[in-house]
């Protein structure tokens, strides 16, 4: 059996309000409108973008329930450890695997193609874990996920890239060292200021939840800089790379669903389709073609939509068939 550590002490936080259900769904689309209608805006919260995601990590962590899976019990070690490494292996191999196929069977152009498969092959966005909290979701199970994900991406991402023919465009000890600035630091900072009382209470983390949309928010507006000139400068390419640019969110959900066994659609969509492309897109740096570079900045707007698509479904599934 395989404990999963929790902090002594304090009640599970109660499932997701509405009031906080509609947050998680509106406030990063509104975001990204804003970003591209003004896009000084965009541009000033696009260089907040780093200390915004290691913030996401420090409050998605803090959000978590105190208590462990199943009241406190252990988990299986099938469940422990096996569902994690299966995760990894899904979203770091078999994601970009799909999304690379489906961009084929769509004619896309290599260096598009390879893109995709990269941007699928990114690990679960950190964010997942406050999001998963503000949605009423078991957080621990995103938790495992982003960390298993993370802990897989310097080794899955440039294996991905050199079987892609881009070898050089990854650089495995330069992704690790981000990796650890923007995810692993953060979340073990937490870890200690979770047994803080002022942090411990169901209040303060449901307040981190909140705080956790509104930092992904800011992010997502930053994400939009430089996408509102191209959008009107060229719409039906644009559009067209828009299409290419959901296939990593796409891949990625049916590669965790076949994982679950079809089981937990919103967890799935959570860890499948919020990715951390932002990671891929700063690491490739100007190895990748401005096609390319422009089909990973665009990505943006399928991973940012994704809370308000679990919501949705949370929302769908709660209503009485008739």
């Amino acid at each position: 059996m395989v404990a999963v550590v929790a902090s002594p002490g304090g009640d599970v936080m109660p499932r997701g309000d509405a009031s906080l259900r509609r947050v998680v769904a509106l406030l990063p689309v509104g975001a990204m409108a804003l970003g591209l209608l003004l896009p000084p805006l965009a541009a000033a919260a696009a260089v907040l973008a780093p200390p915004l995601l290691a913030l996401t990590t420090l409050l998605g962590v803090l959000a978590l329930p105190a208590r462990g899976w199943k009241d406190g019990q252990s988990l299986p070690l099938r469940e422990g450890l096996g569902q994690p490494l299966l995760l990894a292996l899904c979203l770091g191999l078999g994601a970009p695997a799909l999304a690379w196929s489906m961009a084929e069977v769509s004619g896309a152009e290599a260096p598009l193609g390879i893109a995709a498969a990269l941007a699928a092959a990114a690990p679960a966005g950190a964010g997942a874990i406050g999001l998963a909290a503000a949605l009423g979701l078991d957080g621990r199970r995103s938790l495992l996920g982003v960390v298993a994900s993370t802990a897989a991406a310097p080794v899955l991402l440039p294996v991905v890239a050199m079987l892609l023919g881009a070898g050089g465009v990854l650089a495995p000890e330069a992704l690790a060292g981000r990796l650890w600035m923007l995810t692993a630091l953060p979340a073990l900072l937490a870890l200690p200021l979770r047994r803080w009382p002022p942090l411990s209470g169901v209040g303060a983390r449901r307040g981190c939840a909140g705080l956790t949309v509104v930092a992904l928010s800011v992010t997502a507006m930053g994400r939009m800089s430089g996408l509102a000139p191209l959008l009107l400068g060229d719409p039906a390419g644009t559009l067209r790379l828009l299409g290419l640019a959901c296939l990593p969110g796409l891949a990625g959900t049916v590669a965790v669903l076949l994982a679950q066994r079809g089981r937990r659609v919103p967890d799935a969509l959570l860890m499948g389709g919020y990715r951390n492309v932002t990671l891929v897109w700063v690491a490739c740096g100007a190895a990748l073609p401005p096609q390319a570079n422009l089909l990973l900045a665009l990505t943006a707007l399928p991973v940012f939509a994704t809370p308000a698509l679990a919501a949705l479904w949370m929302r769908l599934a709660r209503r009485p068939v008739i």
